[in-house]
């Protein structure tokens, strides 16, 4: 199991536009029972995104690695490009059975309600924030270094998402303080008291993990940060559904914050 805390907690947001609720359906088959079941409910939210008017491509919905195959499947890339639109609430309103269509291929189809909202307004294009790891591909437990880079001085936050669930590794308990000046080099972890690492889910060889930094010009915390914990030069995370993500993301005006994603592959 991923070495990970959940707390649970109510937020509220407020948006300035309103959303809309949307259905969508989707279907995917493979050999891989939970890549299958993320990739249909993937192309679910496309389909109530396109419904909302919103286009969303192949590239949205799938991360291809370096060799050109399927990296993994993530929602972060519709929470992510909300200058098309972001999904801030999901019900899955029928799945259907897993049906055997050929030796160990399976198809699953999902219908969802996506509420969809479009937020006003334009990027600030001189705005822009890149991230880089010193490793693409780490062993369990394996110590890396994650850099970002601004054009724009402002506040940090580094999400890791796997899966359907985020967690916040900056700032956190040890490192409170997430200002980024523009143009100068931020290495996380930069405190020599923790290290990051990742874990591997219990029976699996290999995983497919996204971070994601995001530069807000205005300090906006995420929350609840002061409820992560560190022990043992670990940091214990809570685990938050996207749409959590999704709605912080949201209340962030387009021209206050640029963001850049980084797929990481976790082997044994």
């Amino acid at each position: 199991m991923k070495l990970l805390v959940l707390y649970l907690f109510v937020i509220s947001f407020s948006f300035s536009q309103q959303a809309k609720w949307y259905s969508g359906i989707g279907s995917a088959m493979g050999t891989d029972i939970e890549a299958i079941r993320l990739k249909a409910l993937n192309n679910a939210r496309a389909d109530a995104l396109s419904k909302a008017g919103i286009a969303v491509s192949s590239t949205d919905t799938r991360l291809v690695s370096e060799s050109g195959k399927d990296f993994t499947d993530f929602y972060s890339k519709f929470a992510e490009s909300s200058t098309k639109g972001i999904i801030l609430e999901e019900r899955i309103v029928h799945e259907g059975d897993l049906k055997k269509v050929k030796g160990t291929t399976y198809e699953i189809e999902i219908e969802i309600e996506a509420n969809v909202a479009v937020q006003q307004g334009e990027p600030d294009r001189s705005f822009s924030v890149n991230l880089e790891s010193s490793k693409q591909i780490v062993r369990e437990g394996e110590p890396f270094t994650l850099t970002v880079t601004s054009t724009k001085g402002g506040y940090l936050t580094i999400f890791n998402i796997f899966q359907d669930s985020l967690s916040v590794v900056f700032p956190n308990s040890i490192d409170k303080r997430n200002n980024i000046d523009a143009g100068k080099l931020f290495a996380f972890p930069h405190n020599k008291n923790y290290e990051l690492q990742l874990s591997l889910p219990e029976g699996k060889r290999t995983s497919s993990e996204i971070f994601i930094a995001v530069v807000t010009t205005e300090n906006i915390p995420f929350p609840n940060l002061d409820q992560l914990n560190f022990a043992n030069r670990s940091i214990r995370l809570r685990m938050e559904q996207l749409n959590v993500y999704a709605k912080w993301l949201y209340s962030v005006s387009l021209n206050k914050r640029s963001a850049d994603q980084l797929p990481i592959v976790v082997q044994k």
